[in-house]
């Protein structure tokens, strides 16, 4: 089964090292003219752009200016390394072996803003640009106009290569919108993850980030290949809810 992540807004170069590096950004043709378009941009025009203070503009004004067409070790680094966040502590992948790693290559996916599609060992350089943002193209007034039906047909294909008919959604609904179309030609199964508190049930968003990516883990260590594999996920103290379940949504309760 194939299986889709957010980014974070957090990137941090931790790469730990290993072997696997012969990967590059698919879509990097789009990426280069995205950033093209962005260095044209000044320190507050960014600000406004994406909604951020002063200093995340400067900082993100710097990346773009120094951003490199070669995307060398030196500048780049695997994305399931370089982003943080609540879905990349449940990920863990600092804890994935290098089989762990390759099966995860072909069967776990990170949407992007800027990159559109990542595999885990894609390389990126460090970036700030939400799949959200207003970003008028000549392909549309937004992201989701620009990247339109490339993601759900790569998606589609990518499933078709590994076998499956699944995609497993773990990702928010800004992004996940990018790939909801008629070119996805796949089962959609969401995920969705609440707590008990005061009797009542509820989604806590840092909770719910959190166990996306312990799930994705659970996917690609325990090489899950059918629904009922994950109904037997139990990570942090979630538990499979039956009765609240659907074919196409599976809820996950965790208890106070």
């Amino acid at each position: 089964m194939l299986t889709v992540l957010s980014p974070s807004k957090t990137i941090e170069y931790t790469y730990p090292g290993t072997d696997y590096l012969d990967s590059q950004p698919r879509f990097i043709d789009d990426t280069t003219y995205l950033v093209k378009r962005l260095q044209s941009y000044s320190v507050d025009e960014l600000g406004t752009l994406m909604k951020m203070s002063d200093k995340l503009a400067a900082e993100n004004y710097q990346r773009y200016a120094n951003w490199q067409d070669e995307f060398t070790e030196e500048v780049a680094h695997p994305a399931i390394f370089a982003f943080k966040g609540g879905v990349y502590q449940g990920l863990a992948s600092e804890t994935f072996d290098q089989a762990s790693l390759t099966y995860a290559q072909d069967r776990l996916v990170i949407l992007s803003g800027l990159y559109g599609i990542l595999r885990p060992m894609d390389p990126i350089q460090a970036y700030r640009f939400e799949m959200g943002t207003k970003f008028k193209t000549e392909r549309g007034k937004n992201l989701y106009e620009f990247w339109g039906d490339k993601l759900a047909a790569a998606l589609t294909t990518q499933a078709r290569e590994i076998g499956s008919d699944y995609l497993i959604n773990l990702a928010s609904n800004e992004y996940f919108k990018s790939i909801k179309n008629k070119a996805l030609e796949l089962d959609v199964i969401d995920i969705d993850f609440r707590e008990v508190r005061d009797g009542q049930l509820k989604f806590v968003s840092f909770n719910a980030k959190k166990a996306r990516g312990m799930m994705a883990r659970y996917i690609m260590t325990s090489r899950c290949k059918t629904l009922d594999d994950l109904r037997g996920f139990d990570e942090d103290g979630y538990r499979y809810d039956d009765g609240a379940s659907t074919d196409h949504k599976l809820h996950f309760v965790k208890l106070a």
